[in-house]
C-alpha cells in the first residue's frame, strides 16, 4: 500500500508539472485550461477501484460517471484556469517565472495537494485560500515546506466557517470596523455569544455549532482562550480580552499563508 501511495503521489507531481509547461506555453495569450488535470488522475483511479469490485463493479463505474463526471469536470477546469491566472500575474509583476517553478519541488507538492483539496470542495472561501497557498509557494516568502504542508493538512479539515472565525478573532475590533458593525458594550461575557454571534448574526442561538468551530481552532494552536486554555471557548472574559487579537503566532502565519500575494486575484 506505500508503495501505491508513493507511485500516486509522483504520478500527480508529474501532471502538475505537465500543467506548468502548459501554462508557460500560452498563458500569456490565453487562460483555456489543459484537457487534463490531477482530478483526471484521481477520477482514474476511483474508476479503476470501482471496476475491480465483482459484479456491481460496472454499474457503479458508470454511476460515478453519471453523477460525478459532469460537476468535477468544472470544477477541474475553474481550478486549473485560476491556477493560470494568478502564476501570469506574478510573472507579469515579476515576482516569479513559470520556467523555474516547474522543478521546484516545493511548489510542486503544494500545488498538488491543494488541488486533490479543490476538487473535493465548492466553499469559494476554502477555495481561494487554495489558490493564494499554491501563488505564495510560488514566491520565496512562504514558510518552510513542512510549515506549508501542515497549513493545507488543516485547511483540507476546515470550512469557509473556520476562515471566517480566525480573520475576525486576529483583530475583532478592526473587523467589526471593516464591515461597518458595532461591537457591542460589555464588562464581562463569551466569545461566542458577545464577539461571533455579533459579528455573524445568522449564528445566534446556535452555540454548539461555532463553539465546534472556535475549539477546531483552538486544538490547532492557531488561536488561544483565556488564560492558558487551548479548548475552552466558554470562559468569562473581560471586554479588553474579547476584543484583543486571539490569534497565536501559527495563527498569523497562516492567515498569511492563505492571503493572496497578488490584490488582483
Amino acid at each position: 500500500m506505500q508503495t501505491d501511495g508513493r507511485f500516486a503521489a509522483a504520478a500527480d507531481r508529474q501532471v502538475v508539472r505537465h500543467h506548468l509547461r502548459w501554462i508557460a506555453q500560452i498563458v500569456k495569450t490565453k487562460y483555456s485550461p489543459p484537457e487534463e488535470s490531477v482530478g483526471d488522475y484521481v477520477h482514474t483511479l476511483a474508476r479503476a477501484g470501482l471496476g475491480a469490485i465483482p459484479i456491481l463493479g460496472a454499474a457503479a463505474t458508470e454511476t460515478l460517471e453519471l453523477l460525478l463526471s459532469p460537476p468535477l469536470e468544472q470544477r477541474k477546469q475553474q481550478w486549473m484556469e485560476t491556477i493560470g491566472r494568478g502564476l501570469h500575474e506574478l510573472e507579469r509583476k515579476g515576482l516569479c517565472r513559470l520556467e523555474d517553478l516547474r522543478d521546484k519541488d516545493t511548489f510542486i507538492d503544494v500545488v498538488t495537494h491543494a488541488s486533490q483539496i479543490a476538487i473535493r470542495s465548492s466553499q469559494k472561501e476554502k477555495l481561494k485560500a487554495l489558490n493564494n497557498c499554491s501563488l505564495n509557494s510560488a514566491l520565496g516568502s512562504a514558510p518552510e515546506e513542512a510549515l506549508q504542508e501542515m497549513f493545507l493538512s488543516i485547511l483540507e479539515r476546515f470550512t469557509d466557517w473556520h476562515l471566517r472565525f480566525l480573520e475576525l478573532l486576529d483583530n475583532p475590533l478592526g473587523w467589526f470596523e471593516e464591515h461597518a458593525i458595532k461591537p457591542r458594550d460589555v464588562e464581562e461575557g463569551s466569545l461566542g455569544i458577545v464577539v461571533v454571534e455579533t459579528a455573524f448574526p445568522e449564528l445566534k442561538g446556535r452555540e454548539d455549532f461555532y463553539n465546534l468551530v472556535l475549539m477546531d481552532l483552538g486544538r490547532e494552536r492557531l488561536v488561544f482562550f483565556a488564560g492558558a486554555s487551548f479548548d475552552n471557548p466558554h470562559q468569562g472574559m473581560t471586554e479588553r480580552e474579547l476584543y484583543s487579537s486571539r490569534t497565536t503566532e501559527v495563527g498569523k502565519a497562516f492567515l498569511e499563508y492563505i492571503k493572496s500575494p497578488i490584490t488582483s486575484v
